[in-house]
This record gives C-alpha cells, structure tokens and sequence, in this order.
C-alpha cells in the first residue's frame, strides 16, 4: 500500500506513520475501554436506581399505595380531559376553516354570477343595435 499523508481541517498531518501511528492506535484503544468503562458505571447506576425504586414501591403500606394509584388515576383521567378537549378544538376549528372557504366559494359563485349576467345583458343589448 501507499503511504498517505492525511491532513485535519489545520492542515496539519494526521500520523502518517511509524511511532505517531502506534500512539494514535494506543489512544484509541484507551478512548474505547474509558467509554465502555463509563457506559458500565452508567448502566450500574441506572440499574441500581431502578432496583431501589422497585423496593420502595414494595416497602409502601396499603394505604400509601391506594393514595398512589389514586394520584395515578387522577393523572390519567386529567389526561384523557385534556385530549378530549384538544379534540373538540381541533375540529372546532376546522369547522370554522370548512366555513371560511365556503363564504369564500359563495362571494366567487355570487361574482361570477353577477359578471354572467353582466355579459348576458351587454350581449342583449348590442344585439338590439
């Protein structure tokens, strides 16, 4: 193979070869095993919380849960209000878009009525001459 010299956007080469080439690849031997090792200790610590909030959730008494699943249903039912609500603006305001175009459609047809009876009537008219 050829020996290519790469520049970065500097200008500057990249490592062309010989010992620039094996601290380059060493670089990037110890930038992956410090992203594995991270991601690792991120996916412990995610999983630690998760494993903490499950036996929370199973250390609560009775009544601690039924007031949660209360607080949950109360959640969910405002959810479902504000979704209905939604809706009905939606297509409230569709209506009125629907409506709008047709008033529009309505001043062309009267228009385009009056300007043929303008035409019928100039037609008559200069016949008569």
């Amino acid at each position: 193979m050829k020996n290519l010299k790469y520049l970065n956007a500097s200008g500057m080469p990249t490592g062309g070869g010989g010992a620039t080439q094996g601290g380059s690849g060493t670089g990037d031997l110890i930038a992956m095993g410090v992203s594995t090792i991270i991601g690792l200790v991120s996916g412990g610590i995610s999983a630690k919380k998760n494993r903490e909030l499950q036996e929370k959730l199973g250390k609560l008494s009775l009544k601690q849960q039924k007031e949660l699943e209360e607080k949950m249903l109360a959640t969910k039912s405002e959810l479902e209000r504000l979704n209905i609500m939604y809706k009905t603006f939606a297509v409230l305001e569709n209506q009125k878009l629907l409506d709008s175009r047709k008033g529009k459609q309505l001043t062309l047809l009267a228009v385009l009525g009056g300007g043929v009876l303008v035409l019928t009537a100039m037609a008559i008219f200069y016949k008569k001459k």
